[in-house]
């Protein structure tokens, strides 16, 4: 890490009622990939790059987990806030 890198990371609690499922992986990816920082998203031990939404999907991240979104970059508090942001707002669906 450089000295312009910074880490960040946000815990916060999972309130999509089918959980991450195939659509909010595919925005968490999307909405990732438009930062250079590293980002992960992680659950209980497992971690998964928010580029690849297969391994988001391998989380099988529920209703009700405690999720960690760690970024390592230039720009990780930013990245870490549009995921953060976007988790709570239960990816925008109803």
């Amino acid at each position: 890490m450089t000295g312009s890198e910074t880490k960040v990371e946000k815990t916060l609690t999972l309130t999509h009622k089918w959980g991450l499922h195939a659509r909010p992986a595919f925005a968490i990816a999307k909405t990732a990939m438009r930062f250079t920082s590293d980002i992960r998203l992680v659950k209980g031990g497992d971690a998964a790059d928010c580029r690849q939404v297969t391994e988001l999907l391998s989380l099988c991240a529920e209703n009700g987990d405690t999720l960690s979104i760690q970024a390592t970059g230039e720009d990780g508090e930013a990245a870490v806030s549009e995921i953060v942001s976007l988790i709570q707002s239960n990816f925008g669906e109803t």
